[in-house]
This record gives structure tokens, sequence and C-alpha cells, in this order.
């Protein structure tokens, strides 16, 4: 049984004053704006020779790994939009969708020694043959992530792809693919996706 403390804040403005074996964080850095203040903050809030942890994400790489049964892969996705996309989208917020293979170079950086970076080896299947309620459960939640979801309204989703920088002929691919595939992508339909979360991990030498 370990003693455990939860603390709900800012963690820009949180102070730590106590000193840790391992920090984690998991899914968060793609999340702010600054993530190398971040990771710092956790680097000061280990001991020596403590393991810092990352588990975040590389969206270009995980929209490669689907592969949806009976279709190409470049009817499911385009991956040349979508990467501008998401770098725009970094370059504008600093919030970095793609951040889980960059942060073996921040850590260089902030001076953490052995780093080591792997990729999270689950990969989803989703088979029609398999038992319905693990089938369902899985295609729900590949739904609520976004994959084959309804693109809704054509020009307010248009819009909204040119506020992010994509142009109205890029915007209008996009929606037709994207409604494409949420009448393709069924949950009796064969679907293999890897996520490819990066887990990024580190020792502090003080």
């Amino acid at each position: 049984m370990f003693k455990t403390e939860f603390i709900q804040g800012d963690v820009n403005e949180l102070v730590f004053e106590h000193k840790y074996d391992v920090v984690v964080c998991h899914a968060f850095l793609l999340h702010v704006e600054n993530p190398k203040e971040i990771l710092q903050k956790m680097i000061s809030c280990l001991v020596d020779r403590g393991r810092i942890i990352c588990f975040e994400p590389h969206w270009i790489s995980g929209m490669a790994n689907y592969s949806l049964y009976g279709y190409d892969s470049s009817d499911v996705v385009q991956l040349g939009f979508l990467q501008k996309l998401f770098e725009r989208d970094a370059h504008r917020s600093g919030k970095d969708g793609n951040i889980g293979i960059k942060v073996p170079v921040y850590l260089s950086q902030l001076g953490v020694k052995q780093i080591e970076c792997r990729v999270s080896d689950k990969v989803n299947f989703l088979d029609p043959n398999s038992e319905f309620e693990k089938t369902n459960a899985l295609f729900s939640s590949l739904k609520e992530d976004g994959f084959g979801a309804d693109p809704g309204e054509q020009e307010q989703f248009i819009s909204n792809l040119m506020n992010r920088g994509a142009t109205y002929e890029e915007g209008q691919n996009e929606y037709r693919l994207e409604s494409f595939l949420s009448k393709a992508f069924k949950n009796d339909t064969f679907l293999t996706y890897a996520a490819n979360m990066k887990i990024t991990t580190g020792v502090i030498e003080r």
C-alpha cells in the first residue's frame, strides 16, 4: 500500500517542496505551450539518479497506423495534408500533438542522461468475429477519439480548417474523406490501429 496525495492546480504555479524518485507525465505535454519549461520543472523535482518518464503522442505516425480492411490507406487518411495541419497548429498555438518524437531531444538539451525512447506495442484490432461487447467497446472508443466520426455541416467544417491554415480546396477534400469514412467505418468492419505513443525515459545525474 502506497501513501498517495492528489493535488489539483496549475502546474506552472505549483511549487513542489519534496524530491521524488520518479516523475511521470502522460499525454500532457501536447496540451501546453511551454513543454521544455514543464520538463525542467519535472526534472527539478527529482533526486539524484531519479528517473523521468514521458508518455506522449506523435499524431502523424498514429494517423499512418490505421488500416481499414477493403480500402487503400489513402482513402482513409490524407497524411500530407494532416502533417501540414498539425505543424501549422503547433506553430500557431505552441501546443504540439507530435511532441512525443521530440521529447528525447528536449530531455538531452536539459541535461538528462541515459535517454531511451520506445513505442507502445499495443495494436487495437476491431474484429467483427469477436465478442460483440468487446468489438462495440473498441468501436465506440475509436469514434469518440474522432476516427470515422460525422464531420457535421460542410461549410462550418471547412471554415474551421481554414482558420487552422487550410485552403478551401484542402477543406473540401478533407470533408469528402471524413464523410466517406463516417459511412464506411462500422462495427462490422475489420480495422487495425496502432496509436504509436512514444515512451521516453532518462536519468538525472546531479
